[in-house]
């Protein structure tokens, strides 16, 4: 991002789409020839463990035609150097190499996910999906919107 006149601070953008070796098509692969939701999952992860995630940023809602249902955050998410809860919501020092982006991405698996949630249902309208106490600061400030609140109450 460009500075703008008069402004001595400097600025980074870190971003999982722009990262090399895209996985979007074991993506669709997992997707199309997966027998159930277990299945799914375990060929994504193998599409991605030596990497990471690097395909197109998606909340997938799957169900299989053995009654479960799942959901996974599928997004390229980097790593930070400085793992601080919540740092990524605020600005932060760019004259240091202190909180950097690394060359890692969070494993797929470790990115927000239910199998067979309790509550008997999924929705998702781009709302939080991770807990409070994720190990990540993904979405962090990401909260239930009204639509979220609303199907939630509907569904119930």
């Amino acid at each position: 991002m460009p500075n703008l006149p008069n402004d001595d601070n400097l600025y980074s953008f870190g971003w999982g789409g722009a990262y090399e070796g895209d996985s979007s098509l074991e993506f669709l692969d997992a997707v199309m020839n997966s027998e159930d939701v277990n299945d799914f999952f375990e060929r994504m992860e193998e599409a991605t463990s030596s990497n990471g995630y690097r395909g197109l940023a998606a909340n997938i809602i799957i169900a299989d035609n053995k009654g479960n249902i799942a959901y996974q955050l599928a997004v390229p998410v980097p790593k930070r150097k400085d793992l601080t809860p919540y740092l990524g919501c605020r600005v932060l020092d760019g004259r240091t190499s202190q909180f950097d982006w690394t060359d890692e991405l969070i494993p797929l698996d470790e990115l927000p996910r239910s199998i067979n949630p309790a509550k008997g249902f999924l929705s998702n309208c781009n709302n939080r999906q991770a807990s409070d106490h994720a190990s990540y600061d993904f979405g962090a400030t990401h909260m239930s919107s009204g639509r979220s609140i609303r199907i939630d109450e509907l569904i119930r």
